[in-house]
C-alpha cells in the first residue's frame, strides 16, 4: 500500500530535494561529456600525428561516438508499394505488401501499424500522397503521382 503524504511541507521538501539532485547530475553530466570530448580529441590528435594504425582497429570507435545503427529503405518502401497501387490502400494493406516484399524491412518494428502510420503521415505532410477516410472508416492512402484520391 502506498504511503500518503499528509504534511504540503514534506512534499515541498521531497520536490525541492529531487530539484536539486537533478541539477547536480546534470552539471555532472556537462563535466563528462567534456572531458569525454577532450580525451578524443587528444586521440584523434595522436592518430593524426601517429597514423591511424597506431590506434588499432578496437580503438578507432574512442575518437567519435558509436554510430546507432539504423534500418534504412523503410520510407523508399512505402512510397515504392504506393506508387506501385492501382487503387488507394489501408495502412495495413502497406503494410502487407512491405512485408510480403521484404519482411526484415519492418519486422524489428514493435507495432509496425504505428510505423507505417507515422511513415505515411509524414509522406503526406511532404505532398507525396494523399489519403481519405474510405467507407470502411479505415484511412485510405495513394501516391500523389498515381493521381489524388477521389
Amino acid at each position: 500500500m502506498a504511503t500518503v503524504i499528509t504534511n504540503a511541507n514534506d512534499v515541498e521538501l521531497v520536490i525541492e530535494y529531487a530539484q536539486v539532485e537533478v541539477r547536480a547530475l546534470l552539471q555532472q553530466r556537462a563535466e563528462i561529456t567534456k572531458r569525454l570530448m577532450a580525451i578524443r580529441r587528444t586521440i584523434a590528435d595522436l592518430a593524426r600525428a601517429f597514423g591511424h594504425d597506431a590506434l588499432g582497429q578496437g580503438r578507432q570507435t574512442l575518437t567519435r561516438p558509436p554510430k546507432r545503427k539504423r534500418h534504412t529503405g523503410l520510407t523508399e518502401a512505402f512510397r515504392s508499394v504506393l506508387m506501385q497501387a492501382t487503387h488507394p490502400l489501408t495502412t495495413q494493406a502497406v503494410v502487407r505488401e512491405i512485408q510480403a516484399a521484404d519482411s526484415g524491412l519492418i519486422s524489428h518494428h514493435k507495432d509496425p501499424i504505428a510505423s507505417a502510420t507515422a511513415i505515411l503521415v509524414r509522406l503526406e505532410s511532404y505532398g507525396e500522397v494523399s489519403s481519405e477516410v474510405g467507407s470502411s472508416r479505415k484511412r485510405l492512402w495513394m501516391s500523389k503521382k498515381n493521381g489524388d484520391i477521389k
